[in-house]
């Protein structure tokens, strides 16, 4: 069986990306609420995409072997440090985002 070829366009249509090589994979780490709007982006985008709590994150990155690790900011500090200690996770780039927008005013 042939590579796939990957083909990553933007919203208007423009060819982006052109690529032999399997779309990158980014695993989204949760503390109990996925990512669903953010990830369904990153799908449409052409992106291999796959989600963990953050007490299963070092073994889900260890066989996944992502690209790009998106951490939710309520995940507390020692999932990242867990990560970057792991020498099969280390090299990993990871991304905390906000989930949610907290009305500050409540």
């Amino acid at each position: 069986m042939g590579r796939r070829r990957t083909i990553i366009t933007s919203r208007k249509g423009h060819v982006i990306k052109l690529s032999d090589r399997p779309p990158p994979t980014v695993l989204f780490v949760h503390n109990g609420t996925p990512f669903q709007a953010h990830m369904q982006h990153l799908v449409d985008a052409g992106l291999r995409v796959t989600e963990t709590h953050a007490d299963t994150a070092i073994g889900e990155a260890t066989t996944a072997q992502p690209d790009l690790i998106v951490l939710d900011l309520d995940c507390n500090g020692e999932t990242v440090e867990r990560l970057k200690a792991e020498p099969m996770t280390q090299h990993i780039p990871i991304i905390a985002i906000a989930q949610l927008i907290k009305n500050l005013d409540a």
